[in-house]
């Protein structure tokens, strides 16, 4: 993303990269690629002896880059560049950058929601399409509690899933905007079943005996 590429200023002097295509770059799970600076530290890094797999000496490895094998831990893997080939191929890096932006701005949509809301409390302000934050209505100390309950309750309910995290010894919940299709219904769909089941779980005794003291 040319608009976005500032966040990542300072990755030229990495001597390797991880990229998960399946975050942001509308490919299957799960599909990673691990890219160096110099070739021959995939297999520094990696390297396999097996006799019983390879003639020649592991010394020579760097003379047959096309051999997997000798740098993974599997011994057979998938072919799962092709996921990215084809991607590429059909829709073109265009594609690729403008879903980075509209995931972008669907995560910025999902923190101004979540901002107008006094109910709703930031962990921290997302670079990318990461959200954590918690629904914050209820006993101060019994907030990492009824944000685990009311996630266990959302994603037994079956329409969302989101999953939780915890951040400075305090429960948040994790939302990562991945899908090009969500949209501010979806957004809004999510916080008010949130904080529906935030007002049922605190209607529970246990709960409610908090509140009162």
């Amino acid at each position: 993303s040319k608009r976005w590429r500032h966040l990542l200023s300072g990755i030229e002097q990495a001597d390797s990269v991880v990229l998960d295509f399946h975050k942001m770059l509308m490919t299957p799970v799960i599909n990673s690629g691990l890219l160096f600076r110099r070739r021959l530290d995939s297999y520094r890094a990696f390297a396999v002896e097996a006799d019983y797999l390879f003639a020649r000496a592991a010394t020579s490895h760097e003379l047959d880059e096309f051999n997997l094998a000798r740098r993974t831990f599997e011994c057979t893997k998938r072919m799962l560049s092709a996921k990215i080939f084809s991607i590429l191929a059909v829709h073109g890096v265009q594609t690729l950058e403008a879903n980075v932006d509209r995931l972008h701005a669907t995560t910025q949509h999902l923190v101004r929601m979540l901002d107008e809301r006094a109910d709703f409390e930031l962990a921290i302000r997302p670079q990318t399409n990461i959200v954590c934050y918690r629904y914050c209505a209820g006993p101060p100390k019994q907030l990492s509690r009824l944000n685990a309950r009311i996630r266990d309750q959302l994603t037994c309910q079956g329409h969302y899933y989101i999953v939780q995290t915890t951040l400075r010894g305090q429960t948040w919940l994790r939302s990562t905007v991945a899908n090009p299709l969500t949209g501010t219904q979806e957004l809004q769909g999510l916080l008010e079943s949130i904080a529906d089941w935030g007002q049922r779980c605190l209607s529970e005794p246990d709960f409610a005996g908090e509140s009162a003291s």
